[in-house]
């Protein structure tokens, strides 16, 4: 991987906190994902930072019966100041004002890679679908939440709080033109391991909003509701 800014890698790092990276008080970064190339970008990413070194294992995940890829840092004064911003004095994470003013498209990118998914509303009676994205936060309060629904709003995606039928908490949801316009403009930080959680399906392109710019690489267009379910399966 090439250098990057010192401002893009805190946008990275943000994104990263915002969902599954945690960091503990002696300020080492601890971060699990399914997918070891993302883990591993993550790695070449957080190395640029000076004194950074980070340690990659894999680890069982019992909940899912899967494995996946748990990445450690050293124990750094960067992660020591990120976790003043993301923690309060009790060591609980919170979304405040400050963290979501520096919320950009690349921090929702890794946001999105991290604990973002794609929901596919089948209607086969009427042979469509409806396209839903999700922010899996709800372990954050109403509150924090409706914090980061101010941010997308602001970067001119409308979103709601929806409650989660299965358990506790609020996700963020997006859904038509507004989704069309957020995964347009994530989609260029967002690694192939992930673009499956980009794919938006339509019947015509009269659907899509005539200013986006990636269009081609994440709409596909059906006939059938089963055109669908067979390329889910491919």
């Amino acid at each position: 991987m090439k250098r990057i800014s010192s401002k893009q890698i805190k946008k990275i790092v943000f994104g990263i906190m915002l969902s599954d990276g945690y960091i503990d008080r002696n300020g080492r970064l601890d971060l699990y994902n399914k997918n070891e190339e993302y883990i591993l970008f993550v790695k070449d990413v957080l190395e640029q930072i000076t004194l950074v070194k980070c340690h990659i294992y894999e680890k069982y995940d019992a909940r899912f019966d899967v494995y996946g890829y748990r990445l450690t840092t050293n124990v750094t004064p960067y992660f020591k100041k990120i976790r003043k911003i993301f923690y309060d004095e009790n060591g609980v994470k919170r979304i405040t004002k400050y963290i979501v003013d520096r919320l950009d498209f690349e921090s929702l990118a890794h946001a999105w890679m991290c604990d973002g998914y794609m929901y596919h509303a089948m209607n086969r009676k009427e042979n469509k679908v409806q396209n839903l994205g999700y922010f899996c936060l709800e372990g954050f309060p109403p509150e924090e939440l409706s914090l980061f629904i101010k941010r997308l709003s602001k970067l001119s995606i409308e979103s709601r709080l929806e409650k989660v039928d299965w358990g506790f908490g609020f996700r963020p949801k997006i859904s038509s033109l507004f989704l069309q316009v957020f995964i347009d403009n994530i989609f260029q930080y967002v690694i192939p391991c992930f673009k499956y959680k980009t794919l938006l399906y339509y019947k015509s392109n009269k659907y899509l909003d005539s200013n986006l710019q990636s269009a081609e690489q994440y709409v596909i267009y059906y006939d059938n509701i089963e055109d669908i379910v067979r390329h889910s399966q491919q």
